[in-house]
């Protein structure tokens, strides 16, 4: 990953200079440095930077030195010195960073976590630390970069679609509606790949994709819609789609990786095995970025399976699966495993499912014993439907019951495998008291609870509405799931129910670094009760800002 070009044409012109010149002025040294870079010759980057950084400091300039000290840290990362560019970094953490800094500071985390240490829920966290800042101090570029980043990278890495779609529903938020054509692209990117990965109105989303009209969107579309048309069979307007987009592909792009995968699997239909594996053997894996290197991996193992070459499949899925493990990526190591299986996914094999569920920051299944919950969400995303009919099928007649409240983030509430619906609530109220009972976890006094969720009504008819709201939570969720005294009001919920807000609550005290990178990566980057404009809603997004806010800082 490189800094933006703009910058090597301006600091291209500092190796003209005379020694003397540059040497004096930390700012031209910084450029120098960077030109340096650009061109390969990493050790002196490094010295030049780390020259500036010590001038600026001699001139009692912190906030130069912390630039220059950011461009040790990246010329040390260029030179895949990732010990030393993680130790400056560190010692950066203590400077007085301005916003700016602190925001390019944060993204230099970022690829560490990712490229480095292969810690996705670190990088969430991180992400999610950086759309915090640039929205804080209204830097849009800085915000929408970080979200397409991580929609497209950790989120689906790791199976987020839910956050992917929240990542799509911001880029056009944060435009107010009115989102300009580079950015519309990715957006349309983020829908489309969720479409491909859960198999749900694919085609509709490539056309959309397509619809923008510029060349990198259509060549996306239609390098995505040929793999899709190949995986179903379609092997004539596969091998069109296909041409069409190797013809308007840029050099080096995704869609190369794509377009020559979807006429592999053509080939493998066709019973042109061979001609599949010529066009396998072409790819070179390592030029590709580690998401779609293992997506592509998975998928070229799927065409030799198709093409009846199960020991190059079995070859290939294996480096898929590797590469997943290396990157810590459960989800897409569970794909790659369910490669090596047969197309008919056996109930005794959703052990595994729920396994590497189990690992993954998407719920912690097994966590708050939830195997249903597991292999439900789950299994839908695995291999386009190999395990979704038996996971299905298994959550009807396991016995085990899926009891979920999620209150960071919009409200949702999973009873049975089933996410509850608006309309399952009756009345809105109902569902507003219990995400407010929920939250608390204590007896909450009546008097309050009419003060925060009727506030203005008379009070007569504030309880009776408060009574109507119990009756409907208690037909959902049974009779006795409110306790209602004379004075107090509260929510009993026992195992196996787990609650978000909960598990944040526990991670915020607990001395176990995992539990707290864990909890801080799965609710770090949503707004609490975000579908609630309540006053006690605010109170609450305060509480839990505080709670990320000491995880961050343990």
């Amino acid at each position: 990953m490189h800094e933006p070009s703009r910058r090597s044409e301006v600091a291209a012109w500092t190796l003209e200079l005379p020694d003397a010149e540059v040497e004096q002025d930390p700012v031209l040294l910084r450029a120098r440095s960077f030109a340096q870079v650009e061109g390969g010759r990493f050790d002196l980057g490094v010295s030049d930077a780390e020259r500036a950084f010590s001038l600026a400091q001699a001139q009692g300039d912190p906030v130069e030195a912390a630039d220059a000290g950011m461009d040790v840290a990246y010329a040390l990362r260029e030179r895949t010195n990732w010990q030393a560019s993680g130790e400056w970094l560190a010692k950066l953490d203590q400077f007085p960073l301005t916003p700016a800094q602190r925001l390019r500071w944060l993204n230099m985390k970022v690829v560490e976590a990712v490229s480095h240490r292969r810690d996705f829920m670190a990088a969430r966290a991180l992400h999610s630390e950086v759309e915090d800042l640039a929205l804080k101090v209204g830097d849009t570029m800085a915000l929408l970069t970080s979200v397409i980043n991580r929609a497209l990278g950790v989120e689906r890495l790791t199976g987020r679609y839910d956050r992917m779609a929240e990542a799509a529903a911001a880029i056009e938020r944060t435009h107010g509606g009115q989102v300009p054509a580079e950015d519309e692209h990715f957006r349309r990117r983020i829908l489309a790949l969720i479409a491909f990965d859960t198999g749900e109105r694919v085609e509709d989303s490539l056309t959309r994709l397509s619809e923008l009209g510029d060349r990198a969107s259509i060549a996306y579309a239609d390098a995505m819609l040929a793999l899709w048309l190949a995986s179903s069979g379609r092997c004539k307007e596969a091998q069109e789609a296909s041409e069409r987009a190797l013809r308007s592909a840029y050099p080096g792009n995704v869609v190369l990786l794509m377009a020559r995968l979807a006429r592999a699997h053509v080939h493998a239909l066709q019973d042109r095995g061979n001609e599949a594996a010529v066009t396998i053997g072409e790819i070179d894996w390592a030029e590709e970025e580690p998401a779609w290197r293992m997506v592509g991996l998975i998928e070229a193992a799927r065409i030799e399976r198709a093409a009846g070459r199960a020991e190059l499949a079995q070859e290939l899925a294996g480096q898929a699966i590797a590469l997943a493990v290396d990157h810590r990526s459960p989800f897409l190591e569970l794909r790659g495993r369910a490669v090596m299986d047969t197309m008919r996914v056996e109930v005794k094999n959703l052990a595994r499912v729920v396994e590497l569920a189990g690992m993954m920051n998407y719920g912690e299944a097994l966590a708050r014993r939830d195997p249903v919950e597991a292999a439900t969400s789950f299994g839908h995303a695995i291999a386009r439907g190999l395990a979704v009919d038996q996971a299905s099928k298994w959550s009807k007649t396991s016995g085990v019951t899926a009891r979920v409240v999620r209150l960071i983030g919009p409200i949702s509430v999973v009873v049975g495998g089933r996410l509850l619906e608006r309309s399952d609530w009756v009345r809105p109220r109902a569902r507003t008291l219990f995400a407010y009972l929920a939250y608390h976890d204590r007896p909450v006094q009546v008097q309050r609870v009419l003060d925060d969720l009727w506030t203005g009504m008379e009070e007569g008819a504030a309880k009776k509405s408060l009574k109507v709201a119990c009756s409907y939570i208690r037909r959902a969720f049974g009779e006795d799931v409110v306790e209602w005294s004379a004075q107090t009001l509260r929510l009993v919920l026992e195992e196996p129910y787990w609650i978000d807000v909960h598990d944040l609550r526990r991670a915020s005290r607990s001395s176990d670094p995992d539990l707290r990178r864990r909890v801080l990566a799965e609710t770090g980057g949503c707004r609490p009760l975000e579908d609630l404009n309540e006053p006690w809603a605010e109170d609450a997004r305060t509480e839990v800002a505080a709670l990320i806010a000491r995880l961050q800082n343990r």
